[in-house]
């Protein structure tokens, strides 16, 4: 962002610093069915979370509750619907 490095953006999750000091990654990635929202500054952000040059992304998790909760998912994997192989043989 900004013209400048990967390097140079603050990673911040719940608005705690989320960022390993020697390689500048982040240390915690959410799955996203955790993820609420997204927030990403680029510049003109506040003095308190202004440690970096690049951009400010922030990850806001999603609050739980005492209910229970569940995401499903389905890959197709039928061989009919892929790829053919067009390898010589």
């Amino acid at each position: 962002m900004n013209g400048t490095p990967a390097t140079a953006n603050s990673y911040l999750m719940d608005g705690v610093l989320n960022k390993e000091n020697v390689l500048s990654t982040t240390m915690v990635l959410p799955p996203p069915e955790a993820i609420g929202e997204v927030q990403i500054s680029t510049s003109n952000y506040e003095a308190e979370s202004g440690t970096a040059g690049g951009a400010l992304v922030n990850v806001i998790t999603k609050s739980g509750t005492n209910e229970y909760h569940g995401n499903t998912s389905w890959f197709p994997t039928d061989s009919g619907l892929g790829a053919k192989n067009f390898c010589p043989a």
